[in-house]
Formats: C-alpha cells, structure tokens, sequence
C-alpha cells in the first residue's frame, strides 16, 4: 500500500488478539517496493521482537512472498483475497 501524500510504500504490521482486536505494532515507510526494502523492514521487526509471527497474511507481492521466506521461514504465509 502507498502512502498517497508522499507515494512511498507503507507497510503495516499488525497482531490480532483472541478477542478479535487488532493492534498496530510496527509501520514503516519503504523506499520501494522491492525484495531489499521489504527484508530490511522484516530484519528490523525481528531485531525488536525476537520471535516470527505464527502467520503472516499480505497481499501477492512477489518481492513481500521472497522477503518473508527468506526473513520468517517459519511463519506460514496466506495472501489475503
């Protein structure tokens, strides 16, 4: 997704608890959207959290799907429809 204001890419890290809220707790602001940007984005989530997501669900981004296999191979990927 793009930011319209500045049309850099905007990605947004969300968690989903049990009782169906859902809490932001990473954005960032990508210089492109390309494989490099998106495993420079995951690289720094791990450095904060420590542990990969359970499951991650993106849109059908090529360069996202090689960023998150290479960055969070035990996180099942689901692209969302």
């Amino acid at each position: 997704m793009k930011n319209l204001e500045t049309s850099f890419p905007f990605m947004q890290l969300s968690e989903l608890k049990i009782t169906t809220e859902r809490v932001t707790i990473v954005v960032g602001m990508l210089k492109s959207e390309d494989t490099k940007s998106y495993i420079w984005l995951l690289e720094s989530f791990m450095t904060t959290f420590k542990k990969q997501p359970t499951m991650v669900v993106t849109d059908q981004d090529g360069a996202m799907k090689k960023a998150i296999a290479s960055i969070l191979p035990e996180s099942k990927h689901k692209l969302c429809m």
